[in-house]
C-alpha cells in the first residue's frame, strides 16, 4: 500500500513537472517566434507599401497580384508560419478553434490596416483600404 501511494504521487509530481515544462517551452517558443515577427516587421510594411502583399481575413499575409520575387515570397511564407504558429498556440490557451481564432486576428488585423493598402475580402478579392 505504501508503494501504490509513492508510486501514484511520484507519477503524479512527474506530470506536474512535465506540464510546467511543456508550458515554458511554449513561452520561450512563443518569445522566440514573436521576436523573429519583430525583426522582420520593417520588410512587412516595406512590402505592403509596394502593393506586393496585403492583411488576409484568416489573419495570414497573401500576396496581392501574381508572381512576387523570391525574397518577397520568403517573407511572406515565413511570416505566415509564424502567425501560424502563434494564433495555434494562443487559440489552444483560450480554448478556441484555430479558425475562429485566426478569423478574429484577420479582422483586427484588416481594421487596424493603414489606407491605401491592401486587404483582402472574403470572397478573395483584393482592395485599397480607405
Amino acid at each position: 500500500m505504501k508503494n501504490l501511494k509513492r508510486s501514484t504521487l511520484l507519477s503524479a509530481v512527474t506530470l506536474i513537472c512535465s506540464f510546467l515544462l511543456s508550458a515554458q517551452v511554449r513561452a520561450s517558443s512563443e518569445a522566440e517566434t514573436l521576436e523573429r515577427m519583430k525583426n522582420r516587421a520593417a520588410q512587412v510594411v516595406q512590402a505592403k507599401d509596394a502593393g506586393k502583399v496585403g492583411e488576409r481575413p484568416d489573419g495570414l499575409l497573401g500576396v496581392v497580384k501574381g508572381d512576387v520575387d523570391a525574397a518577397t515570397r520568403k517573407i511572406v511564407d515565413d511570416e505566415n508560419s509564424d502567425r501560424q504558429s502563434v494564433y495555434t498556440g494562443r487559440a489552444a490557451q483560450q480554448g478556441q478553434s484555430l479558425d475562429v481564432f485566426m478569423r478574429v486576428m484577420g479582422d483586427s488585423r484588416i481594421d487596424q490596416e493603414k489606407s491605401g493598402r491592401f486587404i483582402q475580402k472574403v470572397d478573395g478579392s483584393w482592395h485599397k483600404k480607405r
